[in-house]
C-alpha cells in the first residue's frame, strides 16, 4: 500500500488493521480503482487514528486489564463512544454488551470498506 516496511515492522495487529482501514477508506472516498491500493499512502496517513477501530482497541485493553485503573480508563473510552456509565451500577454486563456490539459494528465496517475497495 506504499507504506515503508520499516515503519510497520514493529506494529501489532490492531495498529496494522487501523492503518489498512485508513488507507482503504481514502481509496474508497476518492473512488479510486483497486490498482491504486499500491499507492494508498499518498491518499492518507497510515498512522492516523481511526475512530472506527476504537472499539477493537478498547476491547483489547479490557481483555488485558490487570488493574482497576485500566478498567476505569476503558470505561471513559466507552463513554466517549456513547456508553451510559450510570448502567454500571448494576454490573459490567451492560458495558460488555455495549463493547461487543461496537466490536461487531467495527468489524462489519471494516468488511464493508474492504469489499468496496476490492470490488
Amino acid at each position: 500500500m506504499g507504506v515503508d516496511k520499516k515503519s510497520i515492522a514493529q506494529l501489532q495487529t490492531l495498529k496494522l488493521l487501523q492503518g489498512i482501514l485508513t488507507l482503504c477508506e481514502a481509496i474508497a472516498d476518492q473512488n479510486e480503482d483497486p490498482s491504486e491500493l499500491k499507492h494508498a499512502n499518498l491518499f492518507a496517513d497510515f498512522n492516523a487514528r481511526n475512530i472506527k477501530v476504537a472499539p477493537l482497541f478498547i476491547n483489547n485493553d479490557l481483555r488485558n486489564a490487570e488493574a482497576h485503573e485500566a478498567v476505569g480508563k476503558s470505561i471513559q473510552h466507552l463513554t466517549n463512544l456513547g456508553f451510559e456509565s450510570a448502567t454500571l451500577a448494576s454490573g459490567y454486563n451492560h458495558a460488555l454488551d455495549f463493547i461487543f456490539d461496537k466490536v461487531t459494528e467495527s468489524l462489519s465496517y471494516i468488511n464493508f470498506i474492504l469489499n468496496k475497495v476490492l470490488r
